[in-house]
């Protein structure tokens, strides 16, 4: 969803959606950050990124771009956040096969101990 508000930001939309996307991509990000770091065993890299997306975003100390330079931040973190997305969704994948097969074999652990 996020990418497909930035990809929507090349039209030529007022101002107020502008800051309206800063805000939401800020507590996004925010949120995201807040998630990821009670589970940061493995995802120092996604806070990291998260971080810097944060920053990029922000709508207090907003960096000074020209409308052709945000378009490019906007396509590239576009990209960046499909990308991030598709791999999250590979690594839920796998660790709910890994975890079903894990359940199969403690199942049939079980079973086997009962027959015994």
């Amino acid at each position: 969803m996020v990418a497909s508000l930035m990809v929507a930001a090349q039209d030529d939309i007022p101002h107020w959606y502008y800051i309206v996307f800063r805000l939401g991509m800020c507590t996004c990000c925010g949120l995201i950050i807040y998630i990821l770091y009670g589970y940061s065993g493995d995802r120092s890299l996604g806070i990291g990124g998260t971080l810097m997306i944060l920053i990029l975003f922000n709508p207090i100390l907003k960096p000074r771009y020209t409308r052709e330079d945000w378009a490019m931040v906007d396509w590239i973190m576009a990209a960046i956040i499909s990308l991030w997305m598709i791999y999250d969704i590979f690594l839920f994948i796998k660790r709910r096969i890994a975890l079903s097969k894990a359940k199969k074999e403690l199942k049939d652990l079980l079973m086997t101990r009962r027959e015994a």
